[in-house]
């Protein structure tokens, strides 16, 4: 079996995503059920808010940046350099479910740099607005972002908030 079951009830083949199984609810309703920082933040803070926050950067691109995470989950960055050192098939799922995804949505593909210098920035931000001592991160070279507070909505909430972006950028339903 190389399915998963989503939030609609769409059989989504991970290993060969096809765009009609894409839909938006279940991109928004997934990330806004993934906590940020593989759950160790001090509260909740959805991976559907931290897109939203992007996206205010990188709009449509940065909205969706993440959104393979809805199908094969956040793999934390330690774990994914590991794996790209080990083998490229994890970065071959989530780049083809990726591409499919802004396909779907007609983004522009590949996703260009400024969307993960902003995705990069936007962590090392949460990271220190969310108690996390960043000074060793390898990222802390980066500038962090100029934001000084994160509501951490409940899931419900940043599913709202996701959708109700993705209206405005444009992103349709399906």
């Amino acid at each position: 079996m190389s399915w998963i079951m989503t939030y609609t009830g769409e059989k989504f083949d991970v290993f060969s995503p096809k765009k009609e199984q894409i839909h938006l609810i279940d991109i928004a309703h997934s990330l806004a059920n993934q906590c940020r920082f593989n759950g160790h933040c001090k509260q909740f803070y959805s991976i559907a808010e931290h897109s939203v926050y992007v996206s205010y950067f990188a709009d449509a691109e940065g909205l969706m940046h993440d959104a393979a995470e809805a199908y094969i989950g956040d793999i934390t960055r330690p774990i994914k350099q590991f794996i790209r050192i080990k083998t490229f098939l994890l970065e071959q799922i989530e780049r083809n479910i990726l591409e499919k995804v802004f396909e779907k949505f007609r983004l522009q593909w590949p996703v260009s740099e400024d969307v993960w210098e902003y995705d990069t920035r936007l962590c090392l931000t949460e990271g220190n607005l969310l108690g996390f001592d960043t000074s060793e991160w390898e990222m802390s070279h980066v500038k962090p972002l100029c934001i000084n507070f994160l509501p951490c909505y409940d899931p419900e909430k940043a599913k709202e908030l996701f959708l109700a972006r993705a209206q405005n950028l444009g992103i349709g339903q399906d």
